[in-house]
């Protein structure tokens, strides 16, 4: 045909700048990944230290992780003693295997090892977004969808769920990759449902991704969770049987264990009430509460499930543990940094066609800007300080919390009674204004607050 050779060349010059496009993004991300490489949160530059060491930044949960191995290693009870680290005493708060998972950080010095899972973190972080970003997008190549997660990754590492899990050099971001890949990924090496058990036998919270096999009526992948969790938790108290006594029937009870539950950074239904009324009253508001928001989110799992929308359902199936946990420390909320890339692309997808998709994407942008400037640490926060909050400074200290309800329920809606268009452009137009102006607010607050 005499028009063959045009289309093909038209089309091979869209594949070429696509692939440019892409490319470009990702060296982006690249340079911007090595800025933060060598900023404060994992390298030190302060001339020539005395030991290797020294050139890595210090993280006190990974301290806490490697010595919590240390003393399992040695035979000791995790759950009587603390231990020494960065100037405290904290205690060791995970499940017993979590102690057995984290032996092999007994091998690396502190900081390097630090060093090494903060990375790790980074690299699994990636491909939680690639996996999210393939279940929405299918029709994708490798090249938009690994360039898109680029994206994603350098934005993700200015969040402070992200920020914070560096910081502290936490485990958040590995169990996510485990229960994606059991959830998301094409195929699995292990029975599907076992990584959420093993995952949740490293940190309870995993354990509520069940719930997501039970409302696709996969039973099976159900079991292997059920299965997987109790063998894990089973071979190491033939380990270590007094350890896991310990922490199965006292510790795990103790409300003590797991800090202040009115710390800014604690972005839970039980945080947002201990703020408002105290640590110690009104547990039957925080029951009613989460058992309206599990039905909300089972009945929205269920709906977007039957949709085809596999990974905003987990991303919603989420949401159970970390609005209805009684500690949700702020950077257990990676998982916005996964919601976000998934509601772009659903909204990528479905622009011009869907009103759904204005709002999707004005949401991503306020998710972005509130995780970014994490009003919570804005705030007064110590002595007691924010139970006596105002409405207005809970409006940015619950922000975590608010922000969730808020999908919850502008997703309700839709699904109930799709909007028109124009109701849909409005939505994403305020969504846009309450953004930047939670921008504006949040960094008059920090430089009428803090000397520079």
């Amino acid at each position: 045909m005499p028009s063959s050779g045009p289309q093909l060349a038209a089309t091979l010059a869209r594949v070429s700048a696509r692939r440019s496009t892409w490319a470009a993004s990702i060296v982006l991300s690249v340079i911007i990944l090595g800025l933060w490489l060598v900023s404060k949160d994992i390298l030190f530059f302060r001339g020539i230290p005395d030991n290797f060491d020294a050139y890595f930044r210090y993280h006190i949960d990974f301290d806490v992780y490697r010595e919590g191995a240390k003393a399992f290693l040695a035979g000791d009870n995790l759950y009587t003693r603390g231990y020494s680290v960065g100037g405290v005493s904290l205690p060791f708060t995970y499940p017993p295997f979590a102690a057995l998972v984290f032996v092999p950080f007994t091998l690396l010095s502190v900081n390097f090892g630090a060093t090494i899972l903060c990375l790790t973190s980074v690299l699994a972080l990636w491909w939680c977004v690639v996996l999210a970003t393939r279940s929405v997008m299918p029709d994708w190549g490798r090249a938009s969808v690994y360039g898109f997660a680029a994206v994603i990754l350098s934005a993700a590492l200015l969040m402070e769920p992200v920020r914070d899990t560096m910081g502290f050099a936490q485990v958040n971001v590995l169990l996510m990759m485990l229960v994606i890949i059991d959830v998301l990924a094409r195929r699995t090496v292990l029975p599907r449902g076992s990584l959420v058990g093993i995952a949740a036998a490293i940190k309870l919270t995993p354990a509520v991704f069940g719930l997501y096999f039970l409302i696709k009526k996969d039973y099976k992948a159900a079991a292997w969770s059920v299965a997987s969790g109790i063998g894990v938790t089973l071979m190491t108290w033939l380990i270590a049987p007094q350890t896991s006594k310990t922490y199965w029937f006292e510790t795990l009870s103790d409300p003590g264990r797991i800090g202040d539950l009115t710390w800014p950074s604690n972005q839970s239904f039980r945080g947002v009430i201990a703020r408002f009324f105290g640590q110690e009253s009104h547990t039957t508001l925080w029951a009613v509460a989460c058992l309206l928001v599990f039905a909300v989110l089972a009945w929205l799992m269920w709906v977007l499930l039957g949709r085809g929308h596999a990974a905003a359902a987990l991303c919603v199936n989420s949401l159970l543990a970390l609005l209805c946990s009684p500690v949700s420390w702020s950077h257990h909320w990676v998982w916005v940094v996964v919601a976000v890339a998934v509601a772009i692309v659903t909204a990528a997808r479905h622009w011009g066609m869907s009103a759904a998709a204005y709002p999707l994407m004005a949401g991503s942008v306020g998710a972005v800007v509130i995780t970014v400037c994490s009003g919570h640490w804005l705030l007064p926060r110590y002595d007691g300080a924010p139970m006596r909050w105002n409405l207005a400074q809970h409006l940015f200290g619950d922000s975590y919390v608010l922000m969730a309800i808020l999908v919850l329920v502008a997703m309700s809606v839709w699904l109930i009674k799709p909007w028109g268009m124009l109701a849909g452009k409005v939505l994403g137009n305020i969504t846009y204004a309450v953004a930047a102006g939670w921008a504006v607010v949040s960094g008059y607050t920090l430089f009428t607050s803090y000397p520079f």
